[in-house]
């Protein structure tokens, strides 16, 4: 499947990192992640193998081209120009806003990955032409104890919201509410063509 017409986002400051469309390329190392016993815990989605991460590369095109998902790689770049994911930053279209979440890869943990790629992908998603998004409000919801999404969140430019009950079955535990209150100083997004 092609990813022409994807946004590709060049995130400055440290390591070089690029968040790009996900492929089927990824598979690997999706179902890798995946096994973590920390992702498991804080994560909805299960990809217990390639089949199913497969389907889960495929959804995030579809959400793409209908306008209502955009699911960024975030590529830690090597000399060649490419890298193994190392996380995940994704925008989804819901009634009153847009949900935003991510997730950090178990080696890539303690880097700053997340909070480097959160603020310039929410930018993007806020304000860039391309963007089904564009204008719209954004949320961050994560499950209350998960302290490191707590320290991204705010890192990233969402700061506390307050707290959202339970409310089976769609927030089976209580969850804290972050609002993006724009860019993060110094976290400016460079687009690149692709």
């Amino acid at each position: 499947m092609s990813t022409a017409g994807m946004p590709r986002v060049k995130v400055p400051g440290g390591p070089a990192l690029l968040l790009r469309p996900w492929a089927y390329e990824d598979v690997d190392a999706l179902v890798r992640h995946h096994r973590d016993p920390l992702m498991r815990r804080w994560l909805a989605t299960r990809l217990a193998d390639a089949e199913e991460a497969r389907a889960w590369v495929a959804e995030q095109h579809r959400g793409r081209r209908a306008g209502s998902r955009v699911a960024f790689a975030v590529v830690q770049e090597d000399a060649s120009g490419a890298g193994e994911p190392l996380g995940h930053v994704a925008f989804t279209a819901a009634a009153d806003a847009v949900r935003v979440g991510y997730w950090t890869a178990p080696a890539a943990r303690g880097r700053g990955i997340a909070s480097r790629a959160l603020a310039p992908a929410t930018a993007w998603a806020a304000g860039a032409p391309d963007s089904p998004f564009a204008g719209r409000r954004f949320e961050l919801v994560h499950a209350l104890g998960n302290e490191a999404s707590c320290r991204t969140a705010l890192v990233g430019g969402f700061p506390a919201g307050g707290t959202l009950a339970a409310d089976s079955p769609g927030r089976p535990r209580s969850m804290h509410l972050h609002l993006w209150a724009g860019e993060a100083a110094g976290s400016g997004a460079v687009r690149e063509a692709g």
